[in-house]
This record gives structure tokens, C-alpha cells and sequence, in this order.
């Protein structure tokens, strides 16, 4: 027996219209709808079930519902497969870029088995720690990715609770500057200090340290680097020595010059590491270093312009004889309308002034042989040249730093040396000066013409 009520309320109207002959108008008052609202419901109905008195309708349903799923199937993986392909060229990309920095640490590794990546940047490090969390969330062990990182499991841990902590500032690295260093120190230290030099002139630096640090009247901590940088300083200098210095010579205001030379760093049987310095020959102002494994006039012009887009061009380079400053060199800078000047024979004190920021160097940077770690090499040279530059005061130049001469004083001539100005004579620019025997010296270079 059908019970109508369990149809919904369409086909219970379409059956009582159809089986007791009920009419539009009688079901629209029962309802309180309007005849024409009626009739529009039924035919509804009566085409919905309609469907089912065709044969073979809804097989044919079915097989359009099973194509199109089979087509939408068909199109995710096709979008699969291209982006299985995509991933699978990444992959092969990523995998010949660390064969290449695998076969570069090789190489680096040969000239420098002592060589380590011995500090991240902040970046670096967070980046560093969001592959972590993503190594995490697939299951991977924090020990084992520690292992490859190269670093312990407690340095990671620190990195990650700092950045929680503090976000990207707390991934930067402290300062490991000394708390104390010699143009640090105060005023009356370092009176007292020098006063102990022309006392005790042949203590040691320690026993300044400790007669600083434990007497009375000072108690005051300073470093042994400190004391010998400062030692060296003031020492008093022989009457020989005095001469000596009275005998450089600088150029006139409105010649600008610089000096250049290379200075080794370290030499193996396999390499030899060297460092390009340049420097303003007025001011003394030592322009940014450049470290080579090899070196060649090409290196070194490539070196020199990006020194001019930065400093400006000077008139006159001044260098040595080595195989880098010759022919090819004097022919590439007469391009650029500067005079290549390079040492008289058999005159070695002819750089003497750039020689001397060589060995103060060699006395501020640690020995590379103790350590063989470049990155630690290449961030002490870059300490000095800041210490040197901005820091250092000089004799020479009437107890200022060279920056305050390089960028303040463009007239600064040194008091107590022999001026030379360059001049044009029969084809050629000439030097006169005095060589440190006493006699006349004279140095010349062909005037450049310009093409017309």
C-alpha cells in the first residue's frame, strides 16, 4: 500500500489530480495558491518522472557522468605530470649547481684545507631555520639536520629561540670588538701609558699590562695588541732615523697622486695569496684592498676602475717595477689619461710611504698561517682599513687620520719634506727631487697627447 504522505508535496498533488480527478482550482484554494501556480508545479513533476519512462535513459546518464569524471581525471593528471616534469627539471638544475660549489669548495679546499664558512648572515640564518621547520613538519630529525648543516644541535636551537625571542634582530651577531683599544682608552691612560715607555724602554708589553692593571693609581685593563701598537708609535727614533724622514718629499698641492703595489700574504709551493693595495700618496688614505690567488695587468685595471667610478681618477699612478706595472699596464691607463710612474732601478725606497702601510698591516692582521681561514682574514683587513683610515693619527701628517686630510683638507702639504712639483719639458713631464744620498734625482714620463 503507497502512503502519499511520504511523497513531497508536488507529487502528492499530481497524484490526487491524476487518481480523483481533482481540478487546478480546487488544489490552488487547498494550498491558497493561484490555478496558473498549480499548474506550472505539476508539469514539473510530470517531466521529472517522465525521465524515467524512457528506456535506457538512465544507463545514458550514467555513462555521461562516468565521461566526464573520466575527462576531469584525464586533466588532473595531465596537470600532474607537468608539474612532476617542472619539479624533475628543478631538481636537475639544483643538482648541477651543488656539483659546481661542490667542485668550487674542492678547489678552495686545495689552497686553503684549513678553510671554514665560520658565520651566517641574519638572512642566512633564517633562512637556514624555515627550512628547518619545513624538515620538521616532514619527519625529519633535528640531529641529522644539524649534521649536514655542519653546525651543532645547540647553535641551531640558540638561533631558533633568539628568533623567537627577538625575530630577524636577534640573528645578527654580537660585535666581538675588544672593549678597550688604543684610540679608545682614555686621556690620562694613555699619557700615563706613554710615560712608561720613556721610562721602562725595554720592558715587554706585559709587564706594562700588568703594572697598568695592578697598580693603585691606574687599575685600568689594556690589551697587549694595545700596548704594542702604541709602543711602536712612540718610540723614540734614532737621530739617523730623523734624517731619514727628512728626506721624503710629496707633491705639491693640486697633483693628485696614488701609490699601488701588491704585498704577499702567504707563498706555499702551490699558491701564493697576495694583496692589491692602493693608496692616495698626499693623504695616505688607503682605498678598499683586493685579494688574488694570481695577478695580471687585467686584474689590476679591473681593480683600479672600479677605484675611479668610486674616488675619481688621479693625474700620476705611482708603482714599482713588478711585471703587472709595465708595458701593457702604462698603455691601458695612458688610455685613461694617467700617467704611469714607476721606480728608479735599484731604488727600493721609492714606495717606501705605501711599503709602510704594508708592514703596519702585517702588524694588525693575525698571522694567516696560524689560522688559514680567509673569511676571517678578509674581515681583519677590512677592520684595519676602517681602524687605519678613520682612527690612526699620524705623524706625517701633523697628527691627523687620513680621512681628515683625504676629504677635508685638499690644500695639506707635509711640513718637513721636500715639495716636488711635476713640470713640461721637451716632450715630457719631469720630476726633480732629492734621492736620499743627498743628490739630484730626476724622474720623466712622454706627455700624453690626446687624439684628436
Amino acid at each position: 500500500m503507497i502512503i502519499i504522505n511520504e511523497f513531497p508535496l508536488d507529487a502528492q498533488l499530481l497524484i490526487r489530480y491524476l487518481n480523483n480527478n481533482f481540478s487546478y482550482q480546487e488544489l490552488a484554494q487547498e494550498i491558497g495558491v493561484s490555478k496558473e501556480a498549480i499548474r506550472k508545479r505539476l508539469d514539473k513533476v510530470r517531466e521529472y518522472l517522465g525521465q524515467y519512462d524512457r528506456p535506457g535513459q538512465e544507463e545514458k546518464t550514467n555513462s555521461l557522468f562516468l565521461e566526464k569524471e573520466n575527462k576531469r581525471l584525464q586533466e588532473d593528471l595531465q596537470k600532474k605530470d607537468g608539474i612532476i616534469k617542472i619539479l624533475q627539471l628543478q631538481l636537475i638544475i639544483h643538482r648541477l649547481t651543488i656539483i659546481v660549489l661542490s667542485c668550487f669548495k674542492s678547489k678552495i679546499l686545495k689552497f686553503f684545507p684549513s678553510f671554514k664558512v665560520t658565520r651566517f648572515g641574519a638572512d642566512e640564518k633564517l633562512f637556514i631555520i624555515n627550512l628547518w621547520f619545513k624538515f620538521e613538519k616532514l619527519g625529519g630529525s633535528f640531529k641529522d639536520f644539524c649534521l649536514h648543516l655542519g653546525r651543532s644541535p645547540r647553535t641551531v636551537e640558540n638561533w631558533i629561540n633568539k628568533y623567537k625571542e627577538k625575530g630577524l634582530s636577534g640573528l645578527y651577531d654580537k660585535t666581538t670588538r675588544p672593549k678597550h683599544f688604543g684610540n679608545k682608552i682614555t686621556k690620562k691612560i694613555r699619557d700615563y701609558l706613554i710615560g712608561l715607555f720613556f721610562r721602562f724602554p725595554r720592558w715587554t708589553p706585559y709587564q706594562y699590562h700588568r703594572y697598568l692593571r695592578f697598580h693603585p693609581e691606574t687599575s685600568y685593563y689594556v690589551s697587549l695588541p694595545v700596548i704594542q701598537k702604541l709602543k711602536a708609535m712612540h718610540i723614540e727614533r734614532s737621530n739617523e732615523e730623523k734624517e731619514r724622514i727628512k728626506k721624503r718629499w710629496a707633491f705639491n698641492t693640486g697633483t693628485d697622486v696614488w701609490t699601488m703595489d701588491f704585498t704577499s700574504i702567504i707563498k706555499t709551493d702551490a699558491y701564493e695569496l697576495k694583496l692589491l693595495t692602493v693608496s692616495d700618496h698626499r693623504s695616505r688614505f688607503l682605498f678598499p684592498t683586493s685579494l688574488f690567488l694570481m695577478t695580471s695587468t687585467e686584474l689590476v685595471m679591473n681593480q683600479l676602475q672600479e677605484l675611479f667610478l668610486k674616488y675619481g681618477k688621479p693625474s700620476i699612478i705611482k708603482v714599482d717595477n713588478g711585471p703587472e706595472f709595465r708595458m701593457e699596464c702604462r698603455e691601458k691607463l695612458k688610455e685613461l689619461s694617467i700617467y704611469l710612474l714607476n721606480s728608479p732601478v735599484n731604488y727600493g725606497q721609492f714606495n717606501g710611504a705605501h711599503e709602510r702601510i704594508h708592514l703596519t698591516l702585517k702588524k694588525f692582521i693575525t698571522s694567516f698561517n696560524s689560522h688559514g681561514n680567509l673569511t676571517r682574514l678578509v674581515e681583519e683587513i677590512a677592520s684595519f682599513e676602517k681602524e687605519y683610515n678613520y682612527e690612526m693619527k699620524s705623524e706625517y701628517l701633523e697628527d691627523k687620520t687620513p680621512a681628515d686630510v683625504y676629504f677635508n683638507d685638499k690644500s695639506f702639504v707635509p711640513q718637513k719634506v721636500e715639495v716636488v712639483t711635476p713640470y713640461e719639458k721637451d716632450g715630457s713631464i719631469k720630476i726633480n727631487f732629492t734621492n736620499r744620498e743627498g743628490n739630484h734625482g730626476q724622474l720623466s714620463m712622454p706627455v700624453i697627447k690626446c687624439s684628436s
